[in-house]
């Protein structure tokens, strides 16, 4: 599960359910600290960085942090915003027939 800035939305949305996959298997005792680990082991420093600048907290500072409030941090960054202006010109461009 690789976390970046650059990340599709349904990657995004599918990297989040496997780690809610794995946090929810009863053979291991989840403490929370690792279920914060299982989010930034392989967060790139980039999306690392976007976060503690708009929160303040670093989110490898795991005593600052919730499982629910480092996901949504993430959901917030870690994703790359679509132009509206873009998605405007393509749905016109979809539902006139042009650009075919």
């Amino acid at each position: 599960m690789n976390f970046t800035t650059d990340m599709k939305a349904r990657e995004l949305k599918a990297n989040l359910a496997n780690a809610r996959e794995v946090i929810r298997d009863e053979r291991w005792r989840w403490t929370d600290n690792m279920k914060l680990e299982l989010l930034t082991k392989q967060m790139s420093d980039t999306l690392r960085l976007k976060i503690k600048t708009d929160t303040g907290k670093d989110p490898i500072d795991k005593s600052k942090w919730s499982y629910d409030d480092l996901e949504e941090a993430m959901k917030n960054h870690a994703v790359v915003p679509v132009d509206p202006a873009i998605l405007a010109r393509k749905m016109h461009d979809v539902t006139t027939g042009e650009g075919e």
